[in-house]
């Protein structure tokens, strides 16, 4: 295979390639991660629907600017995304 041929075929592997990796993020990665973080952000919605909604905002703006609480949401949130189920997962954690 003369160099220029070797070239071009690299050439139109990546470009196919890179079609591919777009398509598989915006297809597969993107669509399930959303419907899982959805999943586990309306749970968590309900659950502090409990709370009185008078000490709410307070309670929030404390979770959120505590480091270890965060690190804590983030953890539980990830874990939603290496659940097998797309509902009942991120509903649990």
């Amino acid at each position: 295979m003369d160099p220029a041929t070797s070239l071009a075929i690299g050439h139109y592997t990546g470009k196919a390639l890179a079609k591919i990796e777009t398509a598989f993020h915006d297809h597969v990665i993107v669509r399930w991660r959303k419907r899982r973080a959805e999943q586990f952000f309306d749970q968590f919605c309900r659950e502090i629907g409990a709370v009185d909604p008078e000490t709410l905002d307070q309670q929030m703006s404390k979770l959120f600017e505590d480091d270890l609480a965060t690190e804590i949401l983030f953890d539980a949130y990830r874990s939603v995304c290496f659940t097998k189920s797309k509902v009942l997962g991120p509903r649990i954690i």
